[in-house]
């Protein structure tokens, strides 16, 4: 019987006599037991270390991931701030564009941001929101919303104007009144 792979392990330590085996061969087993069990105190430790590095590892791949998000959420932060900046600006281009429009136009700010719908209240209604997709780079819900309106009155009027201006029909000003009219041209 080879002694180096012979092991105790169906013994209890409070066993001190082994029945049928030499106690020289049992000492000499128990010492190389321990020896063994001494030996392999080390991979413990390796191991508890290995758990320490992977703990620390998760902490560091959470810390990083926790830094990309506060990154990230600093960016987006910047970019809704420059969003509301730009649709703030947005904002107050129409509503200057809209007071340039008051003064030329012969019908009341209340009729063409109200609810009528006379062809002359929608011409001039239809020629505002033109202007204003024109010149503000507004979206289409955002010049509706500063109308009352919804956006496919938007694309209703952008089309609306660009055909009559494609048919030659325009927007002047009247010398002998001094407003501005709609003027279609005569067909021949």
């Amino acid at each position: 019987m080879n002694m180096q792979h012979y092991e105790f392990r169906h013994m209890q330590p409070h066993d001190r006599r082994v029945v049928g085996l030499n106690p020289k061969f049992v000492k000499r087993a128990r010492a190389n037991n321990e020896r063994r069990a001494a030996m392999r105190q080390p991979a413990k430790k390796l191991f508890q270390h290995n758990e320490h590095v992977k703990a620390w590892c998760r902490y560091k791949i959470i810390a990083d991931t926790v830094q990309e998000i506060e990154e990230k959420e600093r960016l987006i932060a910047a970019a809704i701030e420059a969003r509301q900046s730009e649709e703030a600006k947005v904002g107050q281009r129409i509503e200057r564009i809209k007071e340039a429009f008051w003064a030329v136009c012969p019908i009341a700010r209340a009729e063409i941001m109200g609810r009528g719908q006379s062809a002359e209240i929608a011409r001039w209604r239809q020629a505002l929101i033109h202007c204003l997709l024109e010149n503000t780079g507004a979206s289409l819900p955002r010049v509706g919303r500063s109308l009352n309106r919804d956006h496919t009155t938007c694309i209703h009027a952008r089309r609306r104007v660009e055909e009559a201006i494609a048919e030659g029909n325009y927007f002047t000003r009247d010398l002998r009144t001094g407003h501005t009219v709609f003027v279609r041209r005569k067909a021949t």
